[in-house]
């Protein structure tokens, strides 16, 4: 049994919110299953974040990233953990 050929049915067409290019996107097709094979335990959504962040961002704005540390440090959006030492707070008392 065959499908008919509809002409007039609407055809999917890939999201492309970055507006890359048909080259663009080959690129980030090839780079993004390099990087899966290269880190088979990260999350494939990820990699597409790090590819499209490359991609988008200025390269000096990479660079200034780069050499001045800001990686190394906790992001804007990192939880900070409060913990109290005290002896007398409520964490201890139960202890």
């Amino acid at each position: 049994m065959t499908l008919p050929d509809i002409p007039d049915a609407p055809r999917h067409v890939p999201e492309n919110p970055f507006n890359y290019t048909k080259v663009q996107l080959a690129e980030r097709e090839v780079a993004i299953k390099a990087m899966k094979r290269d880190y088979p335990t990260l999350p494939e959504t990820w990699l597409e974040y790090l590819w499209d962040f490359e991609a988008m961002t200025p390269k000096e704005e990479i660079e200034k990233i780069i050499t001045g540390g800001l990686w190394e440090v906790p992001g804007k959006f990192t939880q900070k953990l409060n913990v109290n030492t005290d002896e007398k707070s409520d964490i201890n008392k139960n202890v």
